[in-house]
């Protein structure tokens, strides 16, 4: 019997070291990846070198004086009505409603007449009725 165990042995020894030779061949590895870190000195380089040149823009724009833009008042207004619920509405077509300063059915505003307003008034379109008014009209 003990011959019997020794010859087992020798077998699963034998079968053990076939089933080692391919996990025992090397492979090509691959070589290491350099530190950027000279990168990251170049960058901050360049960050210090846009500063300087944001501190100078400003100093050169601090010296010429401020000029006030005229806004230009269009004579034509709108007069826009909510005549239907935004209930069952999308989200978005209830803040444009919102944004045009309309609450209730049948609550008037009167906006000047703008592409901003026109479309805002083109998404709801089905909701509202408009009028266009003449500046005189809305005094």
């Amino acid at each position: 019997m003990a011959e019997q165990v020794k010859a087992t042995a020798a077998k699963t020894a034998a079968k053990s070291t076939t089933a080692a030779k391919p996990a025992t061949k090397t492979t090509a590895t691959k070589p290491a990846v350099k530190a950027t870190a000279p990168v990251a000195n170049k960058t901050t380089e360049t960050k210090t070198t846009t500063s300087t040149a944001k501190t100078t823009a400003k100093s050169t724009t601090a010296a010429k004086p401020a000029v006030k833009k005229e806004v230009k008042k269009s004579d034509k207004q709108i007069k826009v009505t909510l005549i239907k619920s935004t209930n069952k509405c999308v989200i978005g077509m209830k803040k444009t409603v919102q944004a045009l300063g309309l609450r209730r059915i049948g609550e008037s505003k009167i906006h000047n007449d703008n592409p901003a307003i026109r479309g805002a008034i083109f998404k709801v379109k089905h909701l509202v009725k408009v009028e266009e008014l003449n500046a005189k009209e809305a005094k």
